[in-house]
């Protein structure tokens, strides 16, 4: 390193001194460094190797600049840079830059080259995942479980997938899988909690849900939940209680002006209904705060 240094004093635009400069602060994993004495080279050298924008551009992916990171990839992947961990490591710049159209492009090419590149599955599927195209998704993270790669994280994705085709019970098994693997995060917590409420496994979904309200008691969307497990088990104060706080952090919440309607009608305040329904529906049109308040009529004959 000091003799590097020396060299460069008396030859300041040798490209040669700030590569192997570049390299030594690399491999010490003083990357900032690194990119600097890189750049200076690639801009001071006119035999710009694939090589040296190579491991310029895995610099700025351990600084996790992946915008930088991903250009630099590209450069030296142009320059026929012969190596599978170019083409992922520009993949997942994409996923990280959350262009996951391109992400899912790169990952296909990474795994036409080497398709047990177990890592390109997972993070092609949460790609696909954040696109909408869950079908994909769901063949890839099938893939990475059965090479048993992050088997917790893999199976939480599966649930998702089986989740928006409303296959409940296979979504179900997915979830446990994941708690099984030490995937314990909320929101796979929260996840199970819908499937359970959905297959009317109430106090199972009240357990998951208190769990998560305990890691953070402003989750609006898991409040609402519970609030509706407490409506199904018919504990309805508990359920009103959980409705106020949402409405408290989001007052316009349509979600939760309708629960709360739907309670009331389910005790059987039906001037109740008619009269809060009534209030909201000139502020704004709601067809199941409606449907609600011709039911109230029905019942009281009016």
């Amino acid at each position: 390193d000091e003799d590097i240094r020396q060299a460069i004093e008396f030859m300041p635009q040798n490209s040669i001194c700030y590569t192997m400069l570049g390299y030594i602060k690399f491999l010490s994993q003083d990357y900032k460094s690194a990119v600097e004495n890189f750049k200076f080279a690639i801009n001071n050298d006119i035999n710009k190797t694939p090589e040296l924008i190579y491991f310029c551009a895995l610099s700025y992916f351990y600084l996790e600049d992946y915008l930088a990171a991903e250009k630099f990839f590209t450069r030296a992947i142009e320059l026929s840079f012969e190596s599978i961990e170019a083409l992922y490591s520009r993949a997942f710049c994409f996923f990280k830059l959350k262009q996951y159209d391109k992400a899912i492009a790169c990952f296909s090419e990474v795994l036409e080259k080497d398709n047990s590149f177990t890592d390109a599955y997972f993070y092609r599927g949460v790609s696909y995942i954040n696109e909408h195209k869950f079908e994909n998704a769901y063949n890839d993270f099938e893939e990475a479980i059965n090479k048993n790669y992050l088997p917790g994280e893999s199976n939480f994705y599966m649930g998702i997938c089986n989740l928006n085709d409303k296959k409940y019970k296979e979504a179900l098994n997915n979830f446990n899988s994941a708690v099984a693997n030490d995937y314990t995060g909320t929101d796979v917590l929260k996840n199970r909690a819908k499937i359970l409420n959905e297959l009317g496994k109430y106090e199972k979904a009240l357990d998951d849900c208190d769990e998560v309200i305990k890691a953070n008691n402003d989750d609006i969307e898991s409040l609402i939940l519970r609030a509706h497990i407490y409506a199904n088990l018919r504990m309805f104060d508990e359920a009103d209680q959980d409705i106020s706080q949402v409405l408290t952090l989001s007052p316009d919440n349509q979600e939760s002006l309708f629960l709360k309607i739907k309670l009331t009608f389910l005790q059987q305040k039906y001037n109740e209904v008619i009269e809060r329904s009534t209030q909201i529906l000139n502020n704004s049109y709601n067809f199941e705060i409606l449907q609600l308040r011709a039911q109230s009529y029905e019942k009281l004959d009016l």
